[in-house]
Formats: C-alpha cells, structure tokens, sequence
C-alpha cells in the first residue's frame, strides 16, 4: 500500500475513535505521528505559497491569436483575436501597441498592422485582395509587442496558414512538370523533372538555377537546353532519401517595396519515401540507468513529420521479446522498461504484416538517477532511485511559468527517495520538477501537467432558440457564463461550417491550448485540443506522453542570479522618441535647457507639442491615438534662448524582428483541405465571371502592380528603359540606422548586392565615396533627371535618406553615352558598359536643390490600423429577386467582442447564408481574474425547399 494511502486511512481511523475515549484517542495520534517518521515519503501540501520570480523571463507577456480560419483563398479576409496576458493568464496592463505580420514562405513581410490594444484586447484584419502580388503557399501570422523583444523571438506568438488561389491552377501551365522517380543500378533512385522557365518570366533566356533540398540538405544545378530545346534534369538521389523540394528562382526587375521576386520563384515538393517512419524514445527523467527501471515514452512520425499510430515489441541482441508497445493515434505512447547495459535492446515495428522497422534504443548508462513521476487525483507522486550512491544530498526544485513553487534539499536514503505534492500548490499547466545533485548540476527533469477543469475554469453554456435552421434563417443565441467570483468577462464567437472546416478545427488553437500548452512547449503539437476534450476519456495519458516526448518548453525560465534588467520598456501608444547625438555623447550633464518642439499633421487632425531634452540627451513625444493615417512630422530644435539650433536628431525606429519561419511548415499544401478549396473556389466563381481558355482552364490571374510616376522619372524611363531595381521612400526609411549619415551609407550595409560603394580620389585630391553598379564599367549619378558632374560626386553620400522619394538603377539604358559631356566635361571614349543610378527627391530640383532646414527634422510615423466589422448580411423581408445573388460565405460569422451585462448573459444574432449541413458555433472567454472559457456546439442547415415560391 502506497505510503500516501496509509495516512489516509490512519487519518480515517483517528476520526472514527470515539469522543468519549480520549486517552485511546491521544496514545493512537502519537503512534501515527512515529509512523510518519518512519516513512520514506515527503508530503509537502503547504498552503502558504512563497513564491519567487528567479527567470527573467517571468516577467514576459503571453499572446494569444484567434483567427477565423487555418484555411483561406487570396479573395477572402483573416479576421483575428488577440489577449495579451501576464504568465498566469490575467489580463496586463504593460502594452497597450500590437504589431501583428502577415510573413509569407521567402519570409517577407507583406502586410503588417499596429494595433491599439485595449484591457488587454485587440482585434484586425487582413484583406488578401489588398496585397498583390500574393503567391499561393503557407504563411505565417505572428503577433508581438515591444516589451517581448526583451526576451528574445521565441516568444512571438505565431500561426501558420495555407492560402490558395481562387482559381484552380492549369496543371500543363506549371513551371515544374513531369516529375518522375525511377530506380537505378544498386536500388538507387533519380529524381526527373521539367522546368518551363517561361511561365514564370516570358523573357527569360540563357541558362537555368535550380536548387534542390533533400531531407534539409541543398544542392545546386545549373542546367541548359537539351537537344529537345527543353529545360530537364536527372538527379540520383542519396540513399534512404523522404523527401524532396525544387525550387526554381529567377533573376527580374526586383522593386523592393512591391516585391516582384515572387513573380521570379516557384517551388515544388515530392515525397520520395512515403512508408518512412522516424521512431523516436524519451527515458523519463533523461537517462536509461542499468538495473534500474524506467518509463520510455516514444514518438513516431511519418514522411510529412506529423504523428502515426504503430505498434511494435522490444527485444534483445537474442530475439527475446522483452516487452510491447503501442501508440495512440498521434503516434505517442509508454512502456516499461529495467534496463541492463549488458544487452543491446531494439524496437520492431511492423507495418502491413509484410515490412519491418528496427530502431535501437538510447544509449544505457553504467551510473544515474531515475526520476518517475505519478499523478493521482490529488497529488504528483515523484520517487527518485540512485545506484551511483546510498545517501545523496539532492535538491528538488517545483516550477512553474519562472516562478519557484518549491525548493528543498532532501537526503536520498538507500538510493531512493519518494516525495509527493498537492496539486493545489500549483497553478493550472506544466509544472517542472527537476533534481539537482550536491554540486547544484541538474541530474534529472520531469514534466507533468496540472488539469484544473472543476475549480478554473469559466462554464459556457448556449441556448439557441432552435437546433435547427434553414438558408438565410435568423439565428438567436443565448450565452451565459458562470464563474462564481464576479469579474469582467471577455467572449468572442465564431461560426464555420463544420463539414467544410471540421478537420481543421482539430489541428488549431484554441484559448485553453494556447496559454496552458503551446505557449509553452517548443515544436508543433498536433491537434492541441485533444488535450483538453473534457469528452476525452485519455486526454491524462496522452498529455503525459506529449510532455515526455515533447518536453523542451518555448518559454525558458532560466534561473539568474544577476540584476534582471529590460533593454525596452511597454509601449503605451504612438510616441516619437529620440536621443540627440551631440548632447547624448557627452559625459557631462548639460545645463541649461535645451527645447524641441513638434508638429504632426495627418489627414484629419495635427497634434502639437513641446519637450526638453534630458540630461542623457534623451526626448520623447507621446501623441493622441490615431488610426489608419500615417502621421508627417516635424520636429524643431531651439537653444534655451528660442534660438534654432542645427542638432543631428537619432529617432527611435521600430524595426521588425527577424522572421524565423519554419522550414518544414512550407512543404506543399495539405490535401485535407481540398473540399474546402473546393467549395470557395465555386463561391467566387459565382461571384466573380471569368474567362476560360480554348481547353476549357480557367485563365490565370494577372496582377501588374504599377507605380505612380513623376513627370521626369516617367521622362527617364521613356527614354532609357525600365529600371532593374527599385528602391522607394518606404523601403529605404526603414534601412536608417541612428548611426546612418546619408544615403551611401544605406546602400553599403543593405543593397550590397546590387550596388557597391568604394572609396575614391577626385581630380582635386578629395577622397570620396562612388557608388558602383555591379555589371558595369561607369556608374553616372542622375539626381531628379539632371546628371551630376563628377567634381559634385563627394556630395552625394551624405544626401539626407529622408529627403528622397526613391533609387532606380537601370543597368543596361539605352542612349547610354548622353550624359557623358555633362558630367566629364567631354565626350565617352570606347564602348564602355554603363549603368544610371537615378535619385529622385522630393524637392525635384536636383543635387543642389536638396536642402535640409536649420534645426528641423521630418519624418513620417505609422498609426494604429482601423478596425473594421466582420460583414454578415440581414436576410429581411426577402423577395424571389433576393436569391439570385448568391450568399455563400466561407466564414458564416465572426464576433471578436460579446457584449455581455453585468451577469455575464449576452444575446449573439445572425443569419445562415446559402451553405447547408453542420455549422460548428466556438466561443472563447478569459475573465479579469485570469479563468479561461471554452465551447462548442452545433447546430444544422437546411435546404429552404419553397424559396422560388416568395413573391
């Protein structure tokens, strides 16, 4: 009988002992108190929590992103959800600034927005019709504050998504074609294909890059035309080769701020080996030990890295079956396992009764400790065993989330200890037991997960007026949220068509996924919801298997002994702020004030204000909330008389965090999706009529993005040819570093590859910088269409960024010899390769006309993104004429904000569109004291049978 049991039923016996007999009673306690310190086990349920923030990143916020689907077309719109909450789900007040990217698989940046965060919640949107070009593939949402780069990138809250056109693709049009495996001599595969270079770029000529990635490993090839005139290649491929992606890029015009290099790439992933499985083992506690016993959890992926059931048996160098196993169905299980390193253990699966799989098992260790972990209702039963010593001081350390729940040293008793803790110590989530032996260096870890369904959890409940409806019917719900302690409760509602979407609802977040599990647990967990399906009876084991095998947690919460200092503080809204080189370098305090004034104008309303530069040299402006509205700024320097100063102003500038995009997440696109696809590529069909080609294809979309031209660029480009890259006002600003001094010093540290800057000696013994087209002999500097003369070249490095509207290079221009007099002072000798660098600047008046005002500095700030209202049609007093356009919406209603009354009830309405069958209702919830809400319901659609008989 467990120790744990003993002293309940003790306990039980004290209580039963009659009133009327005290001595009995007393003499009995004693007896009870002596067996206690006789036992082996430490009980530690103390309910006076001491505790103690040891990591920095403790003081981290979580972020947490809803959206409306996984799943979209390039005509529809992300809506999405965020909270923003401290490590124990309870709403912060620290950022009130959202940046929220849409990233797609090059890991470009192509839609972002600034969010106004407020009670800790935000909600946007993306409108996919408005970024063009927008290539199909998967992309990433992620979510971020100012205060989290303190803390690294892995605590981006991020999201992965497929986007697909809304027309099916002309398979006889792809750029890749006629991919084929054959096998060689020795067994050995090749890999074939087809290149049509031509579908990407109609202009390309000469020879063909292509790059091959095999199991993440990258070749490169350089391929012809053969005698067929076609681009084709033969690759033999290694041995024991999964998979494999080519990748087919081009070199084009490249306009940096519209990004055409999407036009100039296309890529393609094959599955080689189809019946792989990686079978992978999880000692508990890190180690196998000889002659002690362990659990070892296990893992099996297939070709695509995703989780698939097996099941198998252990056995020995002799064939001696030692033990079985068997997976759930996400690949994940346990067996039991006393090792002895005199023996050479394998694992077998077998698949399909015909093909077997061996793996060895970890290495077994001569000396070690054994942690095993047990969890009852109760409590988390941990025994510590040992053959490297008898009697070891150990330390035992409970976590959770950065902070110390527990810390004590304990003494191993003939090379075992037993401990147990009450489960209410601990708050709800991954709780970190590790062991640290005498010389504080950790010998063994676990991980278990603390389930609080009954006491912190908020209970949603729904009542519709009907469970069943039909097209275009009205839709009343009724929600109601009960939490016991009064608290402000926010609640979101989405309704997806099940049928369509129901799969997919399976592999994404929810509320309670994010912030008890993922938020904290590194690697991509299938289907997260499993684990907290109150339906599922072996939601306990299967989250004890993830955490074994699966236990390396995204937020780490490293112990420091060091002062916790924070390089960013929270935003709290729109600010400028800056330091002023002249006065932020000095060691000495400046005394007497100096004034900076601002002036900022958007296209409905201009803020003003005044600041005093600190004693650091440190400014700053905080502004009024604006939205949807790009601010121009001025900002003014005066000395302490009023006087304008000329000061060399550094603006803090956001920029964004490096994309750390997953690689395995851009292999091709999943088929489970298809009948989704399917069903909105009908919807914008109808919406939408199109052309179709002699084959009856669907004649693909063309997007051409245009700039809008200045007279003398529009004059340029007429006369000497399109330019090869572009670079324009917004891209360039967001290049400035504070140590920037002028445009040459953009070009050398961010365009390196298009241009080069080198050092030079004009005629009149001046060094200066000249900026080098690569591909060409001479470089001419046109500013705003007018040549500069090569005496001026020294001047043309330190041209302010902020005062140019964009760079242009043509490479190749035509009437290449027509500046040579202007600049030389005669004509162009040989046939030299020439390239123009244009620049153009606002003024448009030349080198000279680019000025910059005594003592001013202007800019541009982005503001808040508007937010707008998810559209949902009211199908009222409808007419027959009403049914001929059609309703098919592919998210049937989204509602990030309930209005609930200070019961916490609320009424949601809407009406059903044209889609018929199961509609899956989600609704999310997070109350001020931290409790988190989850719930589903369905309810059905019907055909509405006499539509054609409204008048």
């Amino acid at each position: 009988m467990e120790n744990l049991d003993i002293m309940r039923l003790l306990t039980k016996s004290i209580k039963e002992i009659p009133k009327s007999n005290p001595m009995k009673k007393k003499v009995f306690y004693y007896i009870c108190i002596a067996f206690f310190c006789c036992l082996n086990t430490s009980l530690f349920a103390q309910e006076k929590k001491t505790f103690i923030k040891t990591s920095k990143n403790s003081y981290s916020e979580k972020i947490y992103l809803q959206l409306n689907s996984t799943v979209f077309t390039s005509d529809q719109t992300i809506w999405f959800k965020t909270i923003i909450t401290d490590l124990n789900q309870k709403p912060t007040s620290l950022s009130n600034v959202l940046y929220v990217d849409l990233v797609d698989f090059d890991e470009r940046i192509v839609a972002s927005k600034l969010l106004k965060i407020e009670n800790s919640i935000g909600d946007g949107f993306f409108d996919l019709q408005e970024i063009r070009p927008l290539s199909e593939g998967k992309y990433m949402v992620r979510a971020y504050t100012k205060w989290n780069t303190n803390f690294k990138d892995n605590l981006v809250s991020k999201l992965y998504i497929d986007i697909f056109k809304t027309r099916k693709k002309n398979l006889n049009k792809e750029p890749i074609r006629e991919v084929t495996i054959s096998e060689k001599a020795n067994s050995q595969l090749e890999l074939s294909a087809k290149i049509f270079p031509k579908v990407i770029n109609p202009k390309f000529k000469g020879k063909l890059k292509i790059y091959l990635s095999i199991d993440g490993k990258r070749d490169s090839l350089i391929i012809k035309k053969n005698k067929e005139k076609e681009y084709a290649f033969d690759y033999l491929l290694p041995k024991n080769t999964v998979k494999a992606k080519i990748d087919v890029q081009l070199d084009s015009v490249r306009i940096k701020n519209f990004d055409y290099k999407s036009f100039s790439s296309f890529s393609k992933s094959i599955a080689i080996d189809k019946d792989y499985i990686n079978l992978q083992f999880f000692p508990e506690g890190g180690k196998l030990v000889d002659g002690l016993t362990s659990i070892v959890a296990f893992k099996a992926l297939d070709y695509k890295n995703e989780g698939i059931s097996v099941k198998g048996i252990i056995k020995d160098e002799n064939g001696l079956k030692i033990t079985e196993f068997k997976s759930n169905q996400l690949g994940m299980g346990l067996y039991q396992l006393k090792a002895d390193k005199t023996k050479r253990y394998t694992a077998v699966i077998s698949k399909d009764n015909t093909t077997n799989y061996t793996f060895k098992l970890p290495k077994i260790y001569e000396k070690g400790y054994v942690l095993n972990a047990k969890i009852s209702k109760d409590f988390f039963k941990l025994q510590i065993r040992s053959n490297f010593s008898q009697s070891d001081s150990l330390l035992v350390k409970a976590q959770a989330r950065g902070i110390t729940y527990f810390n004590k040293k304990i003494q191993c008793k003939k090379g075992k200890v037993k401990m147990a803790f009450k489960k209410s110590l601990f708050p709800e989530g991954i709780i970190t037991f590790t062991v640290f032996n005498k010389l504080n260096q950790p010998i063994c870890e676990r991980l278990v997960f603390n389930y609080k369904e009954d006491s912190n959890r908020l209970k949603i409940t729904t009542k519709p007026v009907k469970k069943e409806y039909y097209q275009r019917d009205k839709v009343e719900f009724d929600i109601k949220i009960n939490q016991g302690i009064q608290s402000k409760i926010n609640t979101s509602l989405l309704v997806i068509n099940k049928e369509q979407l129901g799969k997919m609802q399976l592999n994404r977040s929810n509320i309670l996924s994010y912030f008890l599990l993922e938020s904290e647990l590194k690697g991509k967990i299938e289907q997260p919801q499993f684990y907290f399906d109150t339906k599922n009876k072996h939601r306990v084991y299967a989250m004890d298997a993830l955490l074994l095998t699966q236990g390396w947690r995204n937020y780490i919460f490293k112990p420091t002994k060091d002062k916790i200092e924070f390089k960013y503080q929270p935003e709290k809204g729109l600010q400028i702020s800056g330091s002023i080189e002249e006065y932020s370098k000095r060691k000495r305090k400046r005394k007497k004030p100096l004034e900076l004034t601002l002036m900022a104008k958007g296209k409905k309303d201009i803020q003003a204000g005044v600041t005093a530069m600190d004693s650091l040299g440190r400014f700053s402006f905080d502004l009024s909330d604006t939205y949807n509205d790009n601010l121009e700024y001025v900002i003014q320097t005066k000395n302490h008389k009023g006087r304008k100063k000329e000061l060399t102003l550094n603006i803090d500038k956001h920029k964004p965090l490096t994309v750390n995009f997953k690689k395995q997440e851009t292999l091709q696109l999943a088929e489970k999706y298809n009948s989704y696809v399917r069903e909105n590529r009908k919807r914008y069909a109808k919406l939408n009529p199109f052309k179709v080609d002699e084959n009856g294809f669907v004649l693909d979309e063309i997007i051409v993005k245009t700039r809008l031209l200045s007279p003398i660029q529009k004059n340029m480009t007429e006369e000497h040819g399109e330019p090869d890259v572009i670079i324009e006002d917004k891209e360039l600003k967001t290049k400035i570093k504070k140590w920037s001094y002028g445009l040459y010093s953009i070009l050398i540290f961010n365009y390196a590859n298009d241009v080069v800057v080198k050092n030079r000696t004009s005629p009149f013994g001046e060094h200066y910088l000249y900026a080098h087209v690569y591909e060409s002999d001479l470089t001419f500097a046109i500013v705003d269409g007018i040549p500069v003369h090569i005496r001026d070249y020294p001047l043309l490095d330190a041209i302010p960024p902020e005062e140019i509207k964009s760079v242009e290079i043509i490479k190749w221009p035509k009437n290449k010899h027509k500046y040579c007099l202007d600049i030389f002072d005669s004509y162009c000798m040989g046939d030299y390769d020439i390239a123009f660098l244009n620049i153009y600047s606002y003024t448009g008046k030349g080198l000279f006309g680019i000025s910059k005002a005594k003592g001013i500095f202007k800019n541009t700030l982005p503001s808040f993104s508007v937010k707008k209202e998810f559209y949902a049609p009211k199908h009222k007093n409808l007419t027959k004429s009403d049914w001929d356009t059609p309703d098919l919406r592919s998210t049937v209603f989204w509602k990030p904000n309930v209005a609930l009354d200070k019961n916490n009830t609320g009424k949601v309405e809407f009406y059903t569109d044209d889609n018929i069958g199961k509609m899956l209702v989600i609704i999310e919830s997070i109350s001020k004291n931290g409790k988190l809400g989850y719930y589903e319901t369905t309810f059905n659609v019907h055909k509405k049978v006499d539509k054609n008989d409204i008048k």
